[in-house]
This record gives C-alpha cells, structure tokens and sequence, in this order.
C-alpha cells in the first residue's frame, strides 16, 4: 500500500504539525510488511521548529529532515514529491478544512486525532504528546485498512492525553 503524508505550506512550520509529520511518517517508515511506499508532500525550505526529527540533522529544512530520519530507519521506502500524488491512503497535517479523499491528521497539547471533517486548531503548541496520539491513530488506520477484511475507514477519532486524579 502506498500512503500519501501531505504537509500544507500554511502549517508547515508549526511546531505541533511538524511534530504530527514526523512521527507519522516514523511509524509509516517501520511498517514493512503493511506499507509498501510513503511518499511526503512537502513545501522545502521549511525551517525546522526545534528538535523534531531526532535522527536527522537540526540544519536541515522540514522536508529534508524527514527523509534523513526515515533513511536512518531504513525500512520501507519514503520519497519526496513537490505535489501531492494519488494513494491508497492519504493524510493531510494539520488543522483545517476537510481534505477531499483524505484523513485530517492533527493534534496540539494533550490532544490528538484524525478526521474526514475539519479540525479546528491554532498551532500554537510544540508539546508532541497530542501530535503523537494522532499519528498513532492516523498509523492505526493504515494497518487496520491492510490486515482487516471489510474494515471500514474511520470518520473520526480524537483522543485526551489529560489524567484526572
């Protein structure tokens, strides 16, 4: 299956997308066996917005640092391509309208999720706790679409990291 990981230039340099795009691109990366190819839609020249990527260079821009991490993974194919190509899955990062054939993927602070309707959001955090929830979620859907017969695609899921005690 090949999965598309469309980053809008709008929200490209927001801490919280690019926490998003990164660990769903990490998980996608890891995922041999279920993914055959990610491929990155990526505006270039995106500066990084702090320690994002961990297996990649702080000098490099968003797009290139994306690659680096998942070369050093090392597993399933990632590609970059200046415009968002077809897929069996796409997703879009970030906060916004809803994404024609694909899954909005966002998360800020202590929340996370993916979507096909829009998700409102500011950007304005670069905790990835909620980032990572919804790449999670968002990985989730890829393998769910692989490995169950019939499985039907998500609308929506949101998740709170918040613990009440």
């Amino acid at each position: 299956m090949v999965v598309v990981v469309a980053i809008p230039r709008d929200v490209a340099g927001e801490a919280a997308c690019q926490h998003t795009a990164w660990m769903l691109v990490n998980l996608l990366a890891r995922a041999e066996g279920i993914v055959e190819r990610v491929i990155i839609s990526c505006p270039s020249g995106v500066r990084l917005a702090g320690r994002v990527v961990p297996l990649a260079g702080r000098s490099l821009d968003l797009a290139e640092a994306l690659l680096a991490g998942t070369a050093a993974i090392d597993t399933v194919p990632v590609e970059f391509a200046s415009s968002s190509p077809s897929a069996a899955i796409r997703f879009v990062v970030g906060p916004g309208e809803p994404p024609p054939d694909a899954l909005r993927v966002h998360g800020e602070r202590w929340w996370g999720g993916i979507s096909t309707s829009e998700i409102p959001g500011a950007c304005d955090s670069g905790l990835p706790l909620g980032p990572y929830a919804a790449a999670c979620l968002a990985a989730a859907e890829v393998f769910k679409t692989v490995r169950l017969r019939g499985h039907s695609p998500l609308e929506a899921a949101f998740y709170s990291l918040v613990v009440r005690l």
